[in-house]
């Protein structure tokens, strides 16, 4: 197989990651992560790819069929390098949002769902095969209501702020209630998002009706999950 793009992005435990060398070890080539944590480097099936900086323990991912055609996620772990207590005062006082990093990948592979690779997987959940399969409904609803009179529906950070600040909308009901864990939140969100719902359901008159399509959302969410730990 000639050698084709592989498109990627990295990231890390505090942001996308820039800067990373990102180094074919099989042809003997390197490119390296933009601001944005984008890349793109050339290999074929079977090439080896080598992923590092002075800052992140390095990575090693063999090429296979999966990684053509789509764009792919890889996490780097931070590493102690010889600064040694400087950085670790630096990181003790430092407080990581991953909630965040995981906010701006799922808005990313919303906008540009196409491109992502669902075989990657974190933790066990297959969450790009979770993506691709959730958010084919967004394309079909998209699709389906572009004659439609438009009405204003909940967006994706709609939804983040309703569960954070909302009294009955709150966490402990997102995880004992609808049984979304705090890792999946983002997807669960990007989820309802694509369902259009209308944003008269906000209303506290309608807070019960909002509640009813929460619960059918979460059990075809949990539906997808179990489906996606198959793959």
């Amino acid at each position: 197989m000639a050698s084709q793009n592989i498109i990627g992005k990295v990231y890390d435990n505090e942001s996308t990651a820039k800067g990373i060398e990102i180094i074919n070890i099989t042809q003997n080539t390197k490119t390296f992560s933009n601001e944005h944590g984008d890349f793109v480097i050339k290999a074929s099936l079977n090439d080896s790819l080598v992923f590092q900086s002075l800052f992140h323990l390095k990575k090693s991912i063999k090429i296979s069929e999966a990684h053509f055609g789509y764009k792919i996620v890889i996490e780097l772990k931070k590493s102690v390098n010889e600064l040694g207590e400087v950085l670790l005062n630096h990181e003790k006082n430092k407080t990581f949002n991953t909630q965040n990093i995981q906010l701006e990948i799922a808005e990313d592979i919303k906008r540009n769902l196409h491109k992502y690779q669902p075989q990657a997987s974190f933790g066990g959940v297959n969450h790009f095969f979770l993506i691709k399969k959730l958010f084919s409904v967004f394309i079909k609803n998209k699709s389906k209501n572009k004659n439609e009179t438009p009405i204003k529906t909940v967006s994706y950070r709609t939804f983040d702020s309703l569960f954070s600040k909302d009294s009955f909308f709150n966490k402990k009901m997102l995880k004992d209630d609808l049984q979304i864990s705090e890792e999946l939140k983002p997807l669960f969100f990007g989820y309802c998002d694509a369902q259009n719902l209308d944003s008269k359901l906000l209303e506290k008159d309608n807070q019960f009706f909002l509640l009813d399509s929460l619960i059918n959302f979460s059990n075809t969410f949990k539906t997808v999950i179990n489906e996606s730990k198959k793959e």
